[in-house]
C-alpha cells in the first residue's frame, strides 16, 4: 500500500469514527434512570384530559403508529410539520394555546405541546428547586438536573428526599 492510499484509509477510517461520535452524540439517552423519570413526572405531570384530545387530533390527523413522546420529540420534518398544523387556530388541537405561523418556531411549538400534555406543577418544580439548592446544585438549570447523565445519584437522592413516590 502506498503513502497516499495510507492517508486516505486513515482519513476514512477516522471520518467514520468521528460520525459515529457525533450520532452517539445526537442518540444519547440522556439518564433513562428511574428517579429522572419520577422527578420528571413530579414536575410535570400528566394531564390524562389533554393526552385524550392530543390522541383524538393524531388520529384525525393520521398519526396512528405513533406514541405522543414520539410526535412530540421526532425529529422528522414531517413530524414538525405535523406540529406546526397541531398548533393552528384552526384544524389545530382543540385547547392548546395556538400559533400563527409566522411566530410558531419548531422548539416553541414542541415546548408548547409539551406543556399541553404534561403541564408543570409550579409547587413542585420550586420545592425541587429549593432541594437543589439546599445540596449545592443551583448551578445548573432544572432541565439540566432532570436529564444530563452526571446527576443519577443525586436524583435518586432527590427522590428519597422528597419522599417522592414511584408510580406503581
Amino acid at each position: 500500500m502506498g503513502a497516499l492510499q495510507a492517508i486516505q484509509q486513515d482519513a476514512a477510517t477516522k471520518e467514520k469514527k468521528a460520525t459515529e461520535d457525533i450520532e452517539a452524540i445526537r442518540t444519547a439517552n440522556f439518564g433513562k434512570d428511574a428517579a429522572r423519570k419520577v422527578l420528571y413526572e413530579f414536575v410535570y405531570p400528566l394531564n390524562k384530559e389533554n393526552e385524550k384530545v392530543i390522541q383524538a387530533w393524531m388520529v384525525k390527523n393520521g398519526l396512528t403508529e405513533k406514541t405522543i413522546a414520539e410526535f412530540i420529540n421526532s425529529n422528522d420534518s414531517a413530524m414538525s410539520e405535523k406540529r406546526l398544523a397541531a398548533v393552528q387556530p384552526v384544524g389545530g388541537i382543540v385547547g392548546i394555546p395556538t400559533m400563527e405561523p409566522a411566530v410558531a418556531k419548531a422548539p416553541l411549538v414542541q415546548r408548547s405541546l409539551q406543556l399541553f400534555w404534561k403541564p408543570k406543577n409550579d409547587v413542585n418544580e420550586n420545592t425541587l428547586l429549593v432541594w437543589m439548592k439546599t445540596n449545592g446544585i443551583d448551578d445548573v438549570p432544572i432541565g439540566f438536573f432532570l436529564n444530563a447523565d452526571g446527576y443519577t445519584e443525586k436524583r435518586m437522592k432527590a427522590v428519597m428526599d422528597l419522599k417522592v413516590e414511584f408510580p406503581q
